[in-house]
């Protein structure tokens, strides 16, 4: 992890024990319930930036845009966050993917994070194609996925409620032809029905029924 990072990271940290050494006992707030704690411990965690720093796998693609973090209805980002951050942060409210899955622990010298795991975050990045990732820097990110989970991945796709994910992710892992692509159990993944529009001026892919420019020409 870059130390850029690791200050922002410890930064939240210390403004967090200032904040509760500050907040009386009885009080409560929107802004301080055990979500949005939860959410704030996550802040610098969220896609795509969990790619590139805890995976490794953005690092030849830049980044100078806003930060993307996910947060289900009802959450937001805590004020004081907003006020330090706003500017170059963005909270996607979605339930494409339930809260509960796809998670581990990050651990510090005296703390830990909950992180989305590499298949989790391979998922999230999708959801935000193409409207804040390109087609071309997601499939750059597919083709570095030599070592996964698929029984990760399978259990997320069976979870997952956006057809748009599930068959972008099977269309670019098809392509990629790894090994662990033929792991995963397509009957049990439901891909919905009709045609999804992933780009404009796209052709249309018959098996996943997307339309999608030609994924060869990227």
């Amino acid at each position: 992890m870059n130390k850029k990072l690791m200050c922002l990271i410890l930064g939240i940290c210390l403004l967090l024990c200032i904040y509760l050494i500050n907040l009386p006992l009885h009080k409560t707030t929107d802004d301080f319930d055990g979500k949005n704690i939860i959410l704030s411990t996550q802040l610098y965690t969220q896609n795509p930036y969990a790619l590139n720093e805890y995976y490794n796998k953005m690092h030849n693609i830049p980044f100078n845009r806003k930060q993307q973090f996910f947060g289900y209805r009802g959450e937001k980002l805590p004020k004081w966050f907003i006020t330090l951050y706003g500017e170059n942060s963005e909270l996607n409210r979605t339930t494409f993917l339930p809260r509960d899955i796809g998670y581990k622990e990050q651990s510090y010298d005296k703390f830990s994070i909950k992180i989305p795991s590499l298949e989790r975050s391979v998922l999230e990045m999708l959801y935000l194609v193409p409207a804040k990732v390109t087609l071309n820097e997601a499939y750059q990110v597919i083709e570095t996925l030599s070592l996964v989970k698929p029984k990760e991945f399978q259990m997320l796709l069976e979870k997952c409620s956006s057809i748009k994910v599930k068959r972008l992710f099977l269309y670019m892992a098809e392509k990629v032809n790894y090994n662990w692509f033929n792991r995963l159990d397509l009957t049990k993944i439901d891909l919905g029905k009709g045609v999804r529009e992933i780009t404009k001026g796209g052709k249309h892919n018959k098996k996943y029924n997307i339309i999608i420019r030609d994924i060869e020409e990227i």
